[in-house]
């Protein structure tokens, strides 16, 4: 799992080493392409896990990385979606939701997306805008069967 090089991504970090992922640290603004070409190998064997928005935002929006990921090593994208039925939203930039005891805790997962090996920089960015409006749709579809609002206002 790629995860920020910030304060925050190593408390992040040990807790998912507490559950056998193991940590790559990098991001788009600090590390990213050593991360991307760790992340990269992992795949050969792995499955890899990359949270969308990047370590600074905005919410909801896929950085490129994801996409480079899925072009160069030809392993498809796989949108997973987790939310929960009573959370605390923290007032940050990304609402983060932690979720309260005792709620009900839904994973979800989208059929794969796979990304061509050859694009140039206008089929690049057009697949990326798709993917995000996909996978944005499907988290808001979550979210509301679990009777949130719209989180991404």
């Amino acid at each position: 799992m790629m995860i920020s090089r910030s304060r925050d991504g190593e408390m992040v970090s040990q807790l998912f080493s507490c559950m056998h992922f193991r940590p790559v640290r990098g991001s788009s603004s600090r590390g990213g392409p050593s991360a991307l070409s760790s992340l990269i190998l992992d795949l050969k064997t792995h499955p890899a896990v990359h949270v969308v928005d990047g370590p600074r935002g905005p919410r909801g929006i896929i950085k490129p990385g994801l996409i480079t990921l899925g072009q160069i090593s030809g392993v498809p994208i796989f949108p997973i979606s987790v939310s929960a039925s009573r959370a605390w939203i923290l007032n940050s930039w990304d609402r983060f939701l932690v979720p309260k005891p005792f709620s009900r805790i839904v994973i979800s997962w989208d059929a794969p997306i796979s990304i061509p090996k050859d694009l140039d920089s206008e089929n690049f960015e057009q697949i990326r805008l798709e993917i995000q409006d996909r996978m944005l749709s499907f988290q808001q579809h979550q979210d509301a069967a679990l009777g949130w609002g719209n989180l991404f206002e």
